[in-house]
């Protein structure tokens, strides 16, 4: 984690960064960086030993790490499951999730899956009529 920190400091990454939200800055000790990262942001108290519950943790459900959004400020991927400045790259896993479900998230990704399978689809639709009406 400490290395992260160190990493996300330097340039080109540190102007994109705006602060540390999860865990947070006031988190500093190996331990409680552990914590952190094991209980996740819902969980984490910040407290020095035995900051969660860690039998109720969402190990098996990891979701948002790559969030939708309109604008690259935002988020990882737009709407349409694109990675924002990676052309032909696209998400389609839990982590485009804002946060994780509840439940089982197999459900929820098989829909990620389909949507994104769509919107390719829609696309490549699109290109192919347009080469079609170019005169050759």
């Amino acid at each position: 984690m400490r290395q992260m920190r160190q990493v996300m400091r330097t340039p080109p990454l540190a102007r994109y960064v705006r602060e540390e939200l999860v865990p947070g800055s006031a988190v500093r000790s190996e331990v409680q960086l552990d914590d952190a990262v094991r209980c996740g942001p819902r969980q984490f108290r910040g407290q020095e030993l035995g900051g969660c519950d860690k039998t109720e943790l969402p190990v098996n459900h990891l979701a948002g790490t790559s969030r939708l959004a309109s604008s690259i400020g935002e988020g990882v991927v737009d709407l349409r499951l694109r990675v924002h400045g990676v052309s032909g790259l696209r998400i389609a896993d839990a982590s485009v999730m804002p946060f994780p479900p509840s439940g089982n998230t197999h459900a929820t990704c098989m829909m990620i899956g389909e949507r994104a399978a769509a919107f390719m689809l829609e696309e490549f639709s699109r290109q192919d009529k347009a080469r079609a009406q170019v005169p050759t």
